[in-house]
């Protein structure tokens, strides 16, 4: 059995990092995410949140580059503390990490927007 272990578990990182991705939708209720292994996609999953919060851990720097794990937060509705909901597996850099943030604020303004009857404007 360990011999199978040794012979298994390299393979499937392997597999990982050569031909497979990490999908992600976040919309203003939901983040659903899957794992795609090229030949292999796992179901879909969907958890729904409060309020939504964003983060990253710090793993590594790469020619001077800062790379980490995205992770995304729920705010309790009942006391408002931070709960995990997911944490990528891909490596994000801290660029990309600010690029999503302003996306899902740019989300949760258009919703506000929608659901009051806002319309943008423009002073020209």
């Amino acid at each position: 059995m360990p011999c199978f272990l040794f012979l298994v578990i390299p393979k499937r990182y392997l597999i990982w990092n050569l031909y497979s991705k990490e999908n992600l939708i976040i919309n203003s209720k939901t983040i659903s995410y899957n794992y795609d292994y090229g030949f292999i996609r796992t179901n879909l999953k969907t958890i729904p949140f409060y309020h939504l919060g964003t983060g990253i851990e710090l793993y590594k720097e790469n020619k001077g580059i800062q790379e980490g794990k995205l992770i995304l937060y729920n705010f309790r509705a009942q006391d408002n503390l931070p709960e995990i909901i997911h944490e990528t597996t891909v490596l994000v850099n801290l660029e990309d990490v600010k690029e999503i943030d302003i996306e899902i604020s740019k989300l949760f303004l258009k919703e506000f927007n929608q659901t009051n009857g806002f319309l943008p404007f423009s002073e020209n």
